[in-house]
Protein backbone atom coordinates (compact mmCIF):
# COMPACT_ATOMS: atom_id res chain seq x y z
CA UNK A 1 0.00 0.00 0.00
CA UNK A 2 1.35 3.44 -0.93
CA UNK A 3 2.12 6.09 1.67
CA UNK A 4 -0.72 8.26 0.35
CA UNK A 5 -3.23 5.42 0.69
CA UNK A 6 -2.12 4.88 4.28
CA UNK A 7 -2.55 8.61 4.96
CA UNK A 8 -6.00 8.44 3.41
CA UNK A 9 -7.03 5.58 5.67
CA UNK A 10 -5.68 7.29 8.80
CA UNK A 11 -7.46 10.52 7.92
CA UNK A 12 -10.64 8.52 7.24
CA UNK A 13 -10.47 6.92 10.68
CA UNK A 14 -9.86 10.36 12.23
CA UNK A 15 -12.91 11.65 10.36
CA UNK A 16 -15.12 8.93 11.85
CA UNK A 17 -13.67 9.40 15.34
CA UNK A 18 -14.14 13.18 15.38
CA UNK A 19 -17.66 12.84 13.98
CA UNK A 20 -18.42 10.38 16.77
CA UNK A 21 -17.42 12.97 19.40
CA UNK A 22 -19.33 15.65 17.46
CA UNK A 23 -22.50 13.53 17.52
CA UNK A 24 -22.22 12.69 21.22
CA UNK A 25 -21.72 16.33 22.23
CA UNK A 26 -24.48 17.80 20.07
CA UNK A 27 -27.08 15.06 20.34
CA UNK A 28 -26.33 13.25 23.60
CA UNK A 29 -24.87 15.85 25.92
CA UNK A 30 -27.06 18.65 24.54
CA UNK A 31 -30.76 18.77 23.80
CA UNK A 32 -31.02 21.08 20.80
CA UNK A 33 -34.60 20.01 20.07
CA UNK A 34 -36.05 21.08 23.42
CA UNK A 35 -38.06 23.92 21.89
CA UNK A 36 -39.11 22.14 18.71
CA UNK A 37 -42.86 21.94 18.22
CA UNK A 38 -42.82 20.29 14.80
CA UNK A 39 -44.94 17.22 14.13
CA UNK A 40 -45.51 14.90 11.19
CA UNK A 41 -49.29 15.24 11.42
CA UNK A 42 -49.67 18.19 9.08
CA UNK A 43 -47.86 20.44 6.63
CA UNK A 44 -47.27 23.19 9.19
CA UNK A 45 -45.67 20.66 11.51
CA UNK A 46 -43.31 19.57 8.76
CA UNK A 47 -42.32 23.19 8.16
CA UNK A 48 -41.42 23.49 11.83
CA UNK A 49 -39.34 20.29 11.66
CA UNK A 50 -37.48 21.63 8.64
CA UNK A 51 -36.98 25.02 10.30
CA UNK A 52 -35.59 23.31 13.40
CA UNK A 53 -33.05 21.38 11.31
CA UNK A 54 -32.07 24.57 9.49
CA UNK A 55 -31.60 26.59 12.69
CA UNK A 56 -29.45 23.91 14.33
CA UNK A 57 -27.50 23.53 11.10
CA UNK A 58 -26.95 27.29 10.92
CA UNK A 59 -25.60 27.53 14.48
CA UNK A 60 -23.39 24.50 13.87
CA UNK A 61 -22.12 25.92 10.57
CA UNK A 62 -21.26 29.33 12.08
CA UNK A 63 -18.97 27.74 14.66
CA UNK A 64 -17.67 25.18 12.16
CA UNK A 65 -16.76 27.94 9.70
CA UNK A 66 -14.91 29.87 12.42
CA UNK A 67 -12.85 26.78 13.22
CA UNK A 68 -12.11 25.97 9.58
CA UNK A 69 -11.07 29.56 8.84
CA UNK A 70 -8.75 29.51 11.86
CA UNK A 71 -7.24 26.30 10.55
CA UNK A 72 -6.71 27.89 7.15
CA UNK A 73 -4.95 30.82 8.81
CA UNK A 74 -2.72 28.40 10.73
CA UNK A 75 -1.62 26.54 7.59
CA UNK A 76 -1.31 29.72 5.53
CA UNK A 77 -4.21 29.09 3.12
CA UNK A 78 -6.74 31.70 4.23
CA UNK A 79 -5.80 34.05 1.38
CA UNK A 80 -6.27 31.16 -1.06
CA UNK A 81 -9.75 30.62 0.41
CA UNK A 82 -10.69 34.29 -0.07
CA UNK A 83 -9.26 34.27 -3.58
CA UNK A 84 -11.32 31.26 -4.64
CA UNK A 85 -14.41 32.43 -2.73
CA UNK A 86 -14.66 35.61 -4.78
CA UNK A 87 -13.96 33.91 -8.10
CA UNK A 88 -16.05 31.83 -10.45
CA UNK A 89 -14.11 28.74 -9.31
CA UNK A 90 -16.13 28.78 -6.08
CA UNK A 91 -19.24 27.77 -8.03
CA UNK A 92 -17.81 24.26 -8.28
CA UNK A 93 -18.43 23.60 -4.57
CA UNK A 94 -22.00 24.95 -4.51
CA UNK A 95 -23.52 21.59 -5.58
CA UNK A 96 -21.80 19.95 -2.58
CA UNK A 97 -23.46 22.46 -0.26
CA UNK A 98 -26.85 21.99 -1.94
CA UNK A 99 -26.67 18.21 -1.76
CA UNK A 100 -25.47 18.39 1.86
CA UNK A 101 -28.31 20.66 2.96
CA UNK A 102 -31.31 20.21 0.67
CA UNK A 103 -30.83 16.49 0.04
CA UNK A 104 -28.95 15.56 3.20
CA UNK A 105 -29.74 17.33 6.46
CA UNK A 106 -33.34 18.35 5.73
CA UNK A 107 -34.62 14.96 4.47
CA UNK A 108 -32.75 13.25 7.31
CA UNK A 109 -34.57 15.42 9.83
CA UNK A 110 -37.95 14.54 8.31
CA UNK A 111 -37.18 10.81 8.09
CA UNK A 112 -35.88 10.79 11.67
CA UNK A 113 -39.19 12.24 12.84
CA UNK A 114 -40.84 9.00 11.69
CA UNK A 115 -38.07 6.51 12.49
CA UNK A 116 -34.49 7.25 13.54
CA UNK A 117 -33.48 3.66 12.80
CA UNK A 118 -34.79 3.77 9.22
CA UNK A 119 -33.24 7.21 8.66
CA UNK A 120 -29.88 6.17 10.11
CA UNK A 121 -29.64 2.85 8.29
CA UNK A 122 -30.89 3.86 4.83
CA UNK A 123 -28.89 7.09 4.79
CA UNK A 124 -25.79 5.04 5.68
CA UNK A 125 -25.97 3.60 2.15
CA UNK A 126 -24.27 6.75 0.86
CA UNK A 127 -20.80 5.11 0.58
CA UNK A 128 -22.20 2.51 -1.82
CA UNK A 129 -23.81 5.21 -3.96
CA UNK A 130 -20.66 7.33 -3.75
CA UNK A 131 -18.49 4.38 -4.76
CA UNK A 132 -20.61 3.68 -7.86
CA UNK A 133 -20.66 7.37 -8.86
CA UNK A 134 -16.89 7.66 -8.26
CA UNK A 135 -16.24 4.57 -10.39
CA UNK A 136 -18.18 6.15 -13.28
CA UNK A 137 -17.19 9.80 -12.80
CA UNK A 138 -13.61 9.56 -11.55
CA UNK A 139 -12.77 6.08 -12.84
CA UNK A 140 -12.01 4.87 -9.31
CA UNK A 141 -11.30 1.18 -9.10
CA UNK A 142 -14.18 -0.66 -7.44
CA UNK A 143 -13.40 -4.32 -6.85
CA UNK A 144 -16.00 -6.89 -5.87
CA UNK A 145 -14.43 -7.28 -2.43
CA UNK A 146 -14.41 -3.52 -1.90
CA UNK A 147 -18.08 -3.24 -2.80
CA UNK A 148 -18.85 -6.23 -0.56
CA UNK A 149 -17.07 -4.43 2.28
CA UNK A 150 -19.25 -1.36 1.69
CA UNK A 151 -22.39 -3.52 1.87
CA UNK A 152 -21.13 -5.04 5.13
CA UNK A 153 -20.77 -1.54 6.56
CA UNK A 154 -24.38 -0.74 5.67
CA UNK A 155 -25.62 -4.03 7.14
CA UNK A 156 -23.58 -3.46 10.30
CA UNK A 157 -25.05 0.02 10.67
CA UNK A 158 -28.55 -1.43 10.29
CA UNK A 159 -27.90 -4.00 13.02
CA UNK A 160 -26.50 -1.32 15.32
CA UNK A 161 -29.53 0.91 14.80
CA UNK A 162 -31.84 -2.07 15.31
CA UNK A 163 -33.63 -1.40 12.02
CA UNK A 164 -37.35 -1.93 12.32
CA UNK A 165 -39.73 -0.79 9.63
CA UNK A 166 -42.89 -1.79 11.47
CA UNK A 167 -45.51 0.89 11.00
CA UNK A 168 -43.18 3.18 9.05
CA UNK A 169 -44.75 4.54 5.82
CA UNK A 170 -43.02 3.48 2.61
CA UNK A 171 -42.31 7.07 1.58
CA UNK A 172 -40.07 7.48 4.66
CA UNK A 173 -37.69 4.96 3.11
CA UNK A 174 -37.67 7.12 -0.01
CA UNK A 175 -36.90 10.24 1.99
CA UNK A 176 -34.08 8.43 3.82
CA UNK A 177 -32.71 7.24 0.47
CA UNK A 178 -32.64 10.87 -0.70
CA UNK A 179 -30.34 11.51 2.27
CA UNK A 180 -28.01 8.76 1.08
CA UNK A 181 -27.90 10.26 -2.42
CA UNK A 182 -27.34 13.73 -0.98
CA UNK A 183 -24.42 12.75 1.24
CA UNK A 184 -22.86 10.64 -1.52
CA UNK A 185 -23.04 13.43 -4.09
CA UNK A 186 -21.78 15.96 -1.55
CA UNK A 187 -18.59 13.95 -1.26
CA UNK A 188 -18.28 13.48 -5.02
CA UNK A 189 -18.65 17.19 -5.78
CA UNK A 190 -16.23 18.02 -2.96
CA UNK A 191 -13.72 15.57 -4.42
CA UNK A 192 -14.26 17.00 -7.89
CA UNK A 193 -13.40 20.46 -6.54
CA UNK A 194 -10.08 19.08 -5.27
CA UNK A 195 -9.21 17.60 -8.66
CA UNK A 196 -8.48 21.12 -9.85
CA UNK A 197 -6.04 23.46 -8.16
CA UNK A 198 -8.16 23.97 -5.02
CA UNK A 199 -6.79 22.31 -1.88
CA UNK A 200 -8.92 19.99 0.23
CA UNK A 201 -8.92 22.40 3.20
CA UNK A 202 -10.03 25.33 1.05
CA UNK A 203 -12.69 23.13 -0.59
CA UNK A 204 -14.27 22.05 2.69
CA UNK A 205 -14.28 25.63 4.02
CA UNK A 206 -15.94 26.84 0.82
CA UNK A 207 -18.56 24.10 1.21
CA UNK A 208 -19.21 25.25 4.76
CA UNK A 209 -19.51 28.88 3.65
CA UNK A 210 -22.15 28.19 1.01
CA UNK A 211 -23.98 25.75 3.30
CA UNK A 212 -24.21 28.47 5.96
CA UNK A 213 -25.58 30.92 3.39
CA UNK A 214 -28.08 28.31 2.19
CA UNK A 215 -29.34 27.70 5.73
CA UNK A 216 -29.62 31.43 6.40
CA UNK A 217 -31.53 32.14 3.19
CA UNK A 218 -33.95 29.25 3.74
CA UNK A 219 -34.62 30.28 7.36
CA UNK A 220 -35.37 33.86 6.30
CA UNK A 221 -37.62 32.77 3.42
CA UNK A 222 -39.58 30.19 5.46
CA UNK A 223 -39.95 32.54 8.42
CA UNK A 224 -41.12 35.36 6.15
CA UNK A 225 -43.66 33.17 4.34
CA UNK A 226 -45.05 31.74 7.60
CA UNK A 227 -44.66 35.08 9.40
CA UNK A 228 -43.08 33.23 12.31
CA UNK A 229 -39.63 34.67 13.03
CA UNK A 230 -40.37 34.21 16.73
CA UNK A 231 -40.08 30.43 16.37
CA UNK A 232 -36.43 30.74 15.34
CA UNK A 233 -35.61 32.92 18.33
CA UNK A 234 -37.46 30.71 20.82
CA UNK A 235 -35.79 27.61 19.39
CA UNK A 236 -32.29 29.04 19.85
CA UNK A 237 -33.15 30.18 23.37
CA UNK A 238 -34.39 26.67 24.22
CA UNK A 239 -31.04 24.94 23.58
CA UNK A 240 -30.23 23.12 26.82
CA UNK A 241 -28.39 20.22 28.40
CA UNK A 242 -29.78 16.71 28.13
CA UNK A 243 -31.57 16.27 31.47
CA UNK A 244 -31.80 12.50 30.91
CA UNK A 245 -28.09 12.22 31.78
CA UNK A 246 -27.67 12.69 35.56
CA UNK A 247 -24.14 14.11 35.19
CA UNK A 248 -25.48 17.06 33.20
CA UNK A 249 -28.84 17.55 34.88
CA UNK A 250 -27.32 20.07 37.29
CA UNK A 251 -26.30 22.25 34.35
CA UNK A 252 -29.87 22.64 33.15
CA UNK A 253 -30.44 26.22 32.11
CA UNK A 254 -26.71 27.02 32.12
CA UNK A 255 -26.67 28.70 28.71
CA UNK A 256 -22.96 29.52 28.81
CA UNK A 257 -22.13 25.82 29.22
CA UNK A 258 -24.56 24.91 26.44
CA UNK A 259 -22.96 27.28 23.95
CA UNK A 260 -19.43 26.27 24.95
CA UNK A 261 -20.27 22.60 24.35
CA UNK A 262 -22.01 23.49 21.09
CA UNK A 263 -18.92 25.40 19.99
CA UNK A 264 -16.55 22.53 20.89
CA UNK A 265 -18.82 20.02 19.16
CA UNK A 266 -19.06 22.13 16.02
CA UNK A 267 -15.28 22.49 15.94
CA UNK A 268 -14.99 18.71 16.10
CA UNK A 269 -17.43 18.59 13.19
CA UNK A 270 -15.00 20.87 11.36
CA UNK A 271 -12.16 18.48 12.19
CA UNK A 272 -14.22 15.62 10.78
CA UNK A 273 -14.85 17.40 7.50
CA UNK A 274 -11.23 18.50 7.11
CA UNK A 275 -9.94 14.97 7.70
CA UNK A 276 -12.69 13.52 5.49
CA UNK A 277 -11.62 15.72 2.59
CA UNK A 278 -7.98 14.83 3.27
CA UNK A 279 -8.99 11.18 3.17
CA UNK A 280 -10.76 11.62 -0.18
CA UNK A 281 -7.70 13.40 -1.54
CA UNK A 282 -5.36 10.55 -0.60
CA UNK A 283 -7.52 7.42 -0.84
CA UNK A 284 -10.52 8.29 -3.02
CA UNK A 285 -14.22 8.79 -2.46
CA UNK A 286 -15.34 5.23 -1.63
CA UNK A 287 -12.72 4.51 1.03
CA UNK A 288 -13.11 7.91 2.70
CA UNK A 289 -16.90 7.62 2.88
CA UNK A 290 -16.81 4.12 4.34
CA UNK A 291 -14.28 5.08 7.01
CA UNK A 292 -16.38 8.13 7.83
CA UNK A 293 -19.49 6.08 8.72
CA UNK A 294 -17.48 4.10 11.27
CA UNK A 295 -18.42 6.96 13.59
CA UNK A 296 -21.19 4.59 14.72
CA UNK A 297 -18.55 2.38 16.34
CA UNK A 298 -16.85 5.34 18.00
CA UNK A 299 -20.15 6.58 19.42
CA UNK A 300 -20.73 3.21 21.08
CA UNK A 301 -17.21 3.25 22.55
CA UNK A 302 -17.45 6.88 23.75
CA UNK A 303 -20.79 6.24 25.48
CA UNK A 304 -19.26 3.34 27.42
CA UNK A 305 -17.08 5.74 29.41
CA UNK A 306 -18.06 8.24 32.14
CA UNK A 307 -20.23 10.17 32.46
CA UNK A 308 -22.48 8.09 30.18
CA UNK A 309 -21.65 4.49 31.18
CA UNK A 310 -24.03 3.09 28.54
CA UNK A 311 -23.17 -0.54 27.93
CA UNK A 312 -24.05 -1.73 24.41
CA UNK A 313 -26.41 -4.62 23.82
CA UNK A 314 -25.50 -7.76 21.92
CA UNK A 315 -27.09 -6.44 18.72
CA UNK A 316 -25.03 -3.25 18.89
CA UNK A 317 -21.84 -5.23 19.46
CA UNK A 318 -22.55 -7.57 16.54
CA UNK A 319 -23.41 -4.64 14.29
CA UNK A 320 -20.21 -2.84 15.29
CA UNK A 321 -18.16 -5.95 14.48
CA UNK A 322 -19.78 -6.29 11.05
CA UNK A 323 -19.24 -2.58 10.38
CA UNK A 324 -15.61 -2.84 11.47
CA UNK A 325 -15.09 -5.89 9.26
CA UNK A 326 -16.54 -4.09 6.26
CA UNK A 327 -14.37 -1.03 6.86
CA UNK A 328 -11.27 -3.22 7.28
CA UNK A 329 -12.05 -5.01 4.00
CA UNK A 330 -12.46 -1.72 2.15
CA UNK A 331 -9.21 -0.43 3.63
CA UNK A 332 -7.37 -3.61 2.63
CA UNK A 333 -8.71 -3.38 -0.93
CA UNK A 334 -7.50 0.22 -1.09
Amino acid sequence: MSANKKKGILFGVASGLSWGFYTVLLYNVLNLYAGSTGTVDNFHGWILIITTALVIGLCDSVFGLIFECCYLIKIGQFRDYLKVLFSKNSFGIIPAALFSGLMGAIPYSIASSYSSSVAGTISAAFPAIGAIVAAIWFKEKLTKLKFFGIILCIVGTGVMYGLSGAGVPVFVYGIAFICAVGYAMEGCFGYNMMRGDVSSTVSTTLRRTFLLLLYLILIIVISAVTNNFGYVLSLVQSFDMNMAIPAFAGLGGAKVAVWIILFIGSCLGGVSYITWYYSMEYSGVATAQVLNITYGIWIVIILMFPPFLEMPGIGTILGALVLFGGAALVSKES
